[in-house]
């Protein structure tokens, strides 16, 4: 399978792409290869013109050479035609079909990052980690990126069979996943007892920050009183919009007690330059009150950035297994009509932890077996609550 590494919502909702912006890069300073490595790609780019069995477009050689500088950096450098573009611009709007998955394509498969909260997928009990080698009986290996995608997708009602293998599990299974129009549940709430609250917040969308405050301002109310603590749960929370989840953090922070280091995150260049950075501006909406954040390896990147903040700040516990680590800025860089997907940054916790391929460990571990009832870690974030 081509190595284009990118996260992927296979709803298709793409969460590292909603947090990449439209930025002009190239200012014409970038230093050309030396003439010896130009004459290397012209000799080759000649031959296979002049040699290979049929005729080969301009447009496609280029294309590929480009795509191939990009998938060689990382697992979520990538290039971006038109088709990949306007497959962007629908995502952002909404409008989607499909199993609702987020996926890490690798060499020979497709790794689970996580479900959605109440997708086909989830329903079909797909878990994080799993993989994915065969769709409808076509090896993953043998697809392309974009032939992995589109034989993900299709109309709502339609079927697809996918082959999984599990940790654990010896041989491959099989499941068949309807697939459907997606609207994530986003923001979960209840009362777990009185004054004890519980939110689940699913993904980072436009508006999840006042979505949040809202949902703890009716639990306060359903509570007939200020809550005395809170359990948020940011288990197989992908991540996406980057500056939601900086904004959810500020919910939790009171700038006025952090002093001079109010970060929430921030983000290195490959100078060693601070690039990007999130600061808590405003009051602690549960003023301070206990918190335990649940992740797992499900919760990825705005996930990671707020239980990073939180902790750093010794604002919450962290309870669950360690986070998936991805902690990388993408930018879209247009090229034309075109544009590559680059990493341009390193994402940083406020105490100078590194995310990316590392994650964030929590405070308690809980270990999670599948579809395990009743909720251990959810219980034992209760009872880490509950204790004096």
């Amino acid at each position: 399978m081509r190595r284009i590494l990118s996260y992927i919502l296979l709803c298709f909702c793409l969460s590292g792409v909603l947090a990449c912006s439209y930025a002009r890069f190239f200012d014409g300073s970038a230093m050309s290869p030396p003439s010896s490595e130009w004459q290397r790609f012209l000799k080759a780019y000649a031959i296979i013109k002049t040699h290979y069995y049929k005729p080969v477009a301009d447009e496609k050689l280029i294309d590929d050479a480009i795509n191939g500088m990009l998938q060689g950096l990382d697992p979520h450098s990538m290039y971006l035609d038109k088709k990949d573009l306007s497959m962007i611009t629908q995502l952002t709007t909404g409008k989607f079909s499909g199993i609702g998955i987020e996926v890490l394509p690798e060499v020979d498969n497709l790794k689970v990052i996580t479900p959605l909260d109440g997708s086909p997928a989830q329903k079909a009990g797909l878990l994080p980690g799993d993989e994915i080698i065969a769709i409808d009986d076509t090896s993953v290996e043998a697809l392309s990126f974009r032939e992995a995608i589109e034989a993900l997708r299709g109309p709502a009602n339609s079927s697809v069979k996918l082959t999984m293998a599990r940790a654990g599990m010896d041989k491959p299974f099989t499941v068949t996943v309807t697939r459907r129009d997606i609207t994530p549940q986003n923001i979960k709430s209840r009362l777990i007892k009185p004054n004890m609250g519980y939110v689940r917040i699913s993904t980072f969308q436009k508006n999840t920050p006042q979505e949040t405050a809202a949902t703890i301002n009716q639990l306060t109310q359903t509570n007939h009183g200020p809550l005395k603590s809170l359990i948020l749960d940011l288990r197989n929370n992908p991540g996406g919009i980057l500056q939601s989840a900086t904004g959810v953090a500020d919910l939790f922070l009171d700038y006025k007690t952090l002093g001079k280091n109010h970060l929430i995150v921030y983000s290195k260049n490959r100078q060693g330059e601070i690039v990007y950075s999130a600061k808590a501006d405003d009051a602690d909406i549960l003023n301070n009150i206990p918190m335990i954040i649940l992740i797992n390896k499900g919760s990825a990147s705005g996930s990671e950035i707020v239980a990073g903040a939180l902790r750093d700040h010794h604002r919450a516990k962290l309870v669950g297994m360690r986070t998936f680590g991805k902690g990388s800025v993408q930018t879209v860089i247009p090229l034309g009509e075109d544009a590559i997907k680059l990493t341009t940054a390193l994402y940083y916790t406020p105490d100078g932890k590194l995310i990316d391929h590392i994650g964030i460990a929590p405070d308690v571990e809980v270990k999670m077996v599948p579809y395990s009832k009743p909720d251990v870690q959810l219980e034992r974030a209760v009872k880490l609550m509950s204790s004096p």
